[in-house]
């Protein structure tokens, strides 16, 4: 088991900075509570409506059909992003392509 002094140091060196969220923080909260991506046949998929119909049934909060369809997105782009940056030195979505 890792010590949380262990924890802090490696999230501290290995986390990556990460953009600003001025709006829908508690949708990316959601997205990762139900789980960025879901396992598929031949990898991973991004989340669908049943994912979401669960979490709400479940969760007893009602999200609203355009926080569904943002959370569903994400999920889509997440998966998306995190196949692309497999590749070496791929750079981080928000950063300015002028500035590599």
């Amino acid at each position: 088991m890792v010590s949380q002094e262990t924890y802090e140091a490696i999230r501290d060196n290995w986390m990556p900075e990460l953009p600003p969220i001025e709006f829908g923080v508690h949708l990316v909260s959601i997205l990762f509570e139900i789980g960025p991506t879901v396992s598929s046949g031949m990898g991973g998929g991004p989340i669908e409506w049943p994912h979401i119909d669960a979490w709400c049934n479940r969760s007893g909060i009602d999200l609203l059909p355009w926080e569904s369809r943002a959370i569903v997105h994400l999920s889509k782009v997440y998966l998306s992003e995190s196949q692309k940056s497999s590749k070496h030195f791929y750079p981080p979505p928000w950063t300015d392509p002028e500035s590599i």
